[in-house]
């Protein structure tokens, strides 16, 4: 549902106040969910949504020649879910037989329908926790996660595991994806091949009724803000809005680092910035904004936030975590600290 305004249980205890969502999920979407149980009233407006590409495509061909890569770099859940129903599309039928994908690119009992047991010898980088989670959920294990969401330290992280040069390296991501992780992995030495995984849709038309919807809200306190792509549809989607420059007014709360960049470039007002580039962590960020009282950590997402003016630690060799092991294992490694690494 798109344009829904959700109101909270405990309404007054957030000051009357309300936020704008803009994540592709609308009313169903988990930071949606964590401002309603937070008392918070809800402008749910995607300004961004995602759209799977047909079979048969360049994903699809990629998919099929995946043994050939070192490297698979997914960026987003949902190009997760689209590589692995292009790979489960490029099995044999028989070993994908009795096995379906479901319409939103998640993998029904996904690891016999991804055929796992046959050589694959990728490992697979996620950038972000939401986008390891999606790999698990399809039955890839991410060798590497990175918990700030950023190409510095994806790129560090694959230097830590070894040579990064003549590394081949496949980059599956939205159509309208930034060109920062590409260029730094070649920077790197690797040989990187992209592939659009889903088109990403800037200021859908349906959105642009409930976005002047929620910009004549009086109460509008804060925009929660997930992509830079969703940035740019905002600002398109109110560009006919009469309360347009109310944009410039309220602060914004970005999910992270990236997303930050384009809320500055456009001159808009960055209020805070979560720690992780998790549902999670954004929704108590947009709560620590507004000072709502006994937020409390939200779904073991980590509380906190960064000011304005301020980014996350980036590829910082001497703090870091791996998981199955200590702090002091993992500096060993040399692993950055916004990396977590599976042996």
């Amino acid at each position: 549902m798109i344009g829904g305004r959700r109101t909270g249980p405990a309404e007054r205890g957030a000051g009357g106040r309300s936020v704008l969502v803009t994540r592709p999920g609308g009313d169903s979407d988990p930071v949606v969910a964590r401002l309603v149980r937070a008392g918070v009233t809800v402008h749910a407006v995607p300004a961004v949504i995602t759209r799977l590409l047909p079979p048969g495509g360049n994903l699809d061909e990629a998919a099929a020649r995946l043994p050939e890569f070192d490297w698979v770099v997914v960026t987003s859940a949902a190009g997760a879910e689209a590589l692995a129903e292009a790979w489960a599309r490029a099995q044999p039928t028989e070993r994908a037989a009795g096995h379906e994908t479901g319409r939103g690119g998640e993998v029904v009992d996904a690891a016999p329908a991804l055929g796992l047991d046959a050589p694959v010898r990728a490992r697979f980088a996620a950038v972000g926790p939401a986008t390891a989670d999606a790999l698990r959920r399809t039955g890839f294990t991410p060798s590497i996660a990175s918990r700030d969401g950023t190409a510095t330290g994806i790129v560090a992280a694959l230097r830590a595991m070894g040579d990064t040069a003549g590394l081949r390296v496949l980059l599956p991501r939205a159509s309208a994806a930034a060109a920062d992780l590409p260029a730094a992995l070649r920077a790197a030495g690797a040989r990187v091949e992209e592939v659009v995984a889903y088109e990403t849709i800037e200021a859908p038309a349906e959105s642009a009724g409930p976005l002047r919807g929620a910009l004549a809200d009086p109460d509008l306190a804060a925009i929660a803000v997930a992509s830079g792509s969703a940035v740019r549809g905002l600002v398109a989607l109110a560009s006919s809005s009469p309360d347009a420059a109310r944009l410039r007014s309220i602060p914004f709360v970005s999910i992270g680092p990236s997303t930050s960049a384009e809320v500055r470039r456009l001159g808009l007002p960055l209020g805070a910035q979560a720690t992780v580039p998790t549902a999670g962590a954004l929704a108590h960020a947009v709560l620590r904004l507004l000072d709502v009282p006994h937020a409390g950590p939200a779904d073991g997402d980590s509380p906190d936030t960064h000011p304005a003016d301020t980014h996350p630690a980036e590829a910082d060799p001497t703090d870091v975590g791996l998981t199955g092991g200590g702090p002091a294992v993992a500096r060993s490694a040399g692993v950055p600290s916004s990396v977590e690494v599976t042996p």
